[in-house]
Protein backbone atom coordinates (compact mmCIF):
# COMPACT_ATOMS: atom_id res chain seq x y z
CA UNK A 1 0.00 0.00 0.00
CA UNK A 2 1.29 3.60 -0.77
CA UNK A 3 2.61 6.24 1.61
CA UNK A 4 -0.66 8.60 2.71
CA UNK A 5 -0.02 12.16 1.35
CA UNK A 6 -1.74 14.35 4.12
CA UNK A 7 -0.85 17.94 1.91
CA UNK A 8 0.16 18.81 -1.17
CA UNK A 9 3.31 21.21 -1.60
CA UNK A 10 3.38 24.71 -3.62
CA UNK A 11 6.25 22.61 -5.26
CA UNK A 12 4.35 19.53 -5.92
CA UNK A 13 1.42 21.62 -7.13
CA UNK A 14 4.43 23.03 -9.52
CA UNK A 15 5.46 20.17 -11.02
CA UNK A 16 1.51 18.82 -11.67
CA UNK A 17 1.65 22.53 -13.74
CA UNK A 18 4.61 21.68 -15.59
CA UNK A 19 3.24 17.97 -16.08
CA UNK A 20 -0.33 19.12 -17.27
CA UNK A 21 1.91 22.00 -19.08
CA UNK A 22 -0.36 24.95 -17.41
CA UNK A 23 1.21 27.88 -15.68
CA UNK A 24 0.17 29.13 -12.39
CA UNK A 25 0.76 32.08 -10.72
CA UNK A 26 2.68 31.64 -7.02
CA UNK A 27 -1.22 32.90 -5.49
CA UNK A 28 -3.24 30.30 -7.55
CA UNK A 29 -0.05 27.47 -6.81
CA UNK A 30 -0.49 28.30 -2.52
CA UNK A 31 -4.55 28.17 -3.73
CA UNK A 32 -4.18 25.19 -4.86
CA UNK A 33 -1.84 23.23 -2.98
CA UNK A 34 -4.39 24.30 -0.33
CA UNK A 35 -7.60 22.69 -1.92
CA UNK A 36 -5.72 19.70 -2.49
CA UNK A 37 -4.65 18.91 0.61
CA UNK A 38 -8.27 19.56 2.06
CA UNK A 39 -9.12 17.12 -0.90
CA UNK A 40 -7.14 14.33 0.25
CA UNK A 41 -8.27 15.27 3.83
CA UNK A 42 -11.97 14.21 2.24
CA UNK A 43 -10.45 10.92 1.44
CA UNK A 44 -8.37 10.36 3.99
CA UNK A 45 -11.83 10.70 5.92
CA UNK A 46 -13.05 7.76 3.64
CA UNK A 47 -10.51 5.87 4.39
CA UNK A 48 -11.25 5.42 8.17
CA UNK A 49 -14.85 3.62 7.46
CA UNK A 50 -15.56 1.16 8.57
CA UNK A 51 -16.80 -1.37 5.85
CA UNK A 52 -16.39 -5.02 7.88
CA UNK A 53 -18.99 -7.46 7.80
CA UNK A 54 -20.20 -6.62 4.66
CA UNK A 55 -19.94 -7.76 0.92
CA UNK A 56 -17.85 -5.26 -0.81
CA UNK A 57 -17.58 -7.81 -4.11
CA UNK A 58 -20.48 -7.26 -6.58
CA UNK A 59 -22.53 -10.39 -7.08
CA UNK A 60 -23.33 -11.35 -10.57
CA UNK A 61 -26.12 -13.06 -10.00
CA UNK A 62 -27.50 -9.98 -8.59
CA UNK A 63 -26.78 -7.67 -11.63
CA UNK A 64 -29.43 -5.06 -12.23
CA UNK A 65 -28.07 -5.02 -15.95
CA UNK A 66 -29.13 -7.46 -18.42
CA UNK A 67 -27.89 -8.47 -22.17
CA UNK A 68 -29.32 -5.80 -24.47
CA UNK A 69 -27.88 -6.28 -26.96
CA UNK A 70 -30.10 -7.93 -30.41
CA UNK A 71 -29.67 -10.93 -32.19
CA UNK A 72 -27.34 -10.48 -35.30
CA UNK A 73 -29.42 -10.91 -38.21
CA UNK A 74 -28.07 -10.91 -41.66
CA UNK A 75 -29.81 -8.29 -44.01
CA UNK A 76 -29.42 -8.41 -47.89
CA UNK A 77 -27.69 -6.02 -49.65
CA UNK A 78 -29.30 -4.19 -52.51
CA UNK A 79 -25.58 -3.45 -54.38
CA UNK A 80 -27.22 -2.49 -57.86
CA UNK A 81 -28.92 0.34 -55.50
CA UNK A 82 -25.57 1.08 -54.44
CA UNK A 83 -23.90 1.07 -57.28
CA UNK A 84 -26.08 3.26 -59.47
CA UNK A 85 -25.34 6.09 -57.25
CA UNK A 86 -21.13 5.86 -57.37
CA UNK A 87 -19.98 8.36 -59.89
CA UNK A 88 -17.30 5.71 -61.08
CA UNK A 89 -17.19 2.06 -61.54
CA UNK A 90 -15.96 -1.14 -63.33
CA UNK A 91 -18.08 -3.21 -63.44
CA UNK A 92 -19.05 -4.04 -59.99
CA UNK A 93 -16.41 -2.76 -58.25
CA UNK A 94 -15.92 0.92 -57.18
CA UNK A 95 -12.85 3.15 -58.44
CA UNK A 96 -11.83 5.45 -55.74
CA UNK A 97 -9.11 8.14 -55.77
CA UNK A 98 -5.61 7.32 -55.76
CA UNK A 99 -3.60 7.11 -52.16
CA UNK A 100 -0.47 8.24 -51.61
Amino acid sequence: MPPKITSITPDQVRKLCQLAKIKLSPEEEMSFSKDLSKILDYFSQIDKVIVSGFNTEPDPKESVYTNSLREDEPVQCPSDDILKSVPVKKGRFVRGPKMS
